[in-house]
């Protein structure tokens, strides 16, 4: 995968986008996908980028066609490794947060079972630990 970022820094490959050129390193800041028709996502270079790989195989020669397509299999491979890694984080993101969330809940649960626990200690148990708490 690394050489697939080397190659497209060494070609200095430029992404099409609804907004205009972008560069590899644009394209880890834009969304997944985006709920507004016109905006840049991802998904929106991906499929300009599909839509220009159909289109190619029939605009060239043999060999013109061959190294146009190298160059946009080339970027539909990082778009692709793109959303990959960005699905990933996101998953390890709300994984994270049901962890918080059950951490929470129990912490919550803990404190409730001492209170009740505490509610059950003789007076003179209280005193003394206020009493050791105090010193």
């Amino acid at each position: 995968m690394e050489n697939l970022f080397i190659e497209s820094s060494r070609n200095k490959d430029r992404f099409v986008s609804s907004q205009g050129l972008l560069t590899t390193e644009d394209l880890w800041s834009l969304p997944l996908e985006h709920s507004s028709p016109g905006r840049v996502s991802l998904e929106s270079v991906g499929i300009i980028l599909n839509d220009e790989l159909t289109k190619k195989v029939s605009a060239f020669s043999i060999h013109e066609r061959k190294n146009a397509n190298e160059d946009l299999e080339r970027k539909f491979d990082i778009i692709k490794y793109i959303i990959d890694v960005k699905l990933t984080e996101q998953k390890v993101r709300e994984k994270e947060t049901e962890n918080r969330s059950r951490i929470s809940e129990l912490t919550e649960i803990l404190a409730d079972q001492q209170a009740d626990k505490d509610k059950t200690r003789s007076a003179k148990d209280i005193k003394k630990e206020i009493k050791d708490l105090s010193k």
